[in-house]
């Protein structure tokens, strides 16, 4: 009977570790999506996620720690989101990657600002990119197929740019277009990508 009781308080403290966990990080992804990392502190996070500063440092012992597990969080939600993306033809796809800037563009060009400083998360988000070139593939592909290696590498890359946070940044909160007229500038610069290259 002991050794049930001992195993259930087990499990309970195990699960409200975990929970513990979720919310700290939960609440880095919150400050560090509305807010420059250098203005954002421990004391910030553990005040959103409502538990000790000593609480926070028990998950990452530092802010670049923490700054990374958000990242990383973030970066996978919309991983999954767009491997689980079903689309009917070009204009579709780039109505889906708005519609997923429009959620999480503002957030992703804060936390990119801070790749070149970490090596840590210029990994996650080269493993970003890799996963936006398969989409790219995914979709574009078999116009791409008969490029040269050289410009078919080339034209990816600018297809990574075209349909990126920062240029989704540029449009809509630079230049003020709407969401709609985003999608229809995304779509001229990828339409423009695709067509038979200059001789």
């Amino acid at each position: 009977m002991k050794d049930k009781k001992r195993s259930y308080r087990m499990n309970a403290r195990a699960r409200s570790a975990t929970e513990t966990r979720e919310r700290i990080i939960a609440a880095a992804v919150s400050c560090f999506s509305t807010r420059p990392f250098d203005v954002v502190s421990l004391r910030d996070i553990a005040r959103e996620a409502k538990v000790s500063l000593p609480t926070v440092v028990r998950v990452a012992d530092s802010k670049e720690a923490l700054f990374a597990l958000a990242t990383a969080t973030m970066l996978d939600a919309m991983g999954r989101d767009l491997a689980s993306a079903t689309v009917a033809d070009s204009t579709d796809a780039v109505r889906f990657v708005v519609d997923l800037l429009e959620v999480h563009g503002d957030a992703l060009v804060l936390l990119m600002a801070h790749e070149t400083r970490s090596p840590v998360v210029r990994s996650l988000f080269d493993a970003g990119r890799t996963a936006q070139i398969q989409w790219i593939e995914q979709h574009y592909g078999r116009t791409l197929d008969p490029l040269d290696p050289a410009t078919r590498k080339r034209r990816i890359a600018a297809l990574l740019t075209a349909t990126g946070a920062r240029s989704w940044f540029v449009l809509r909160r630079i230049h003020a277009l709407s969401a709609d007229e985003t999608a229809t500038a995304m779509g001229e610069m990828i339409a423009g990508l695709l067509a038979e290259p200059q001789p």
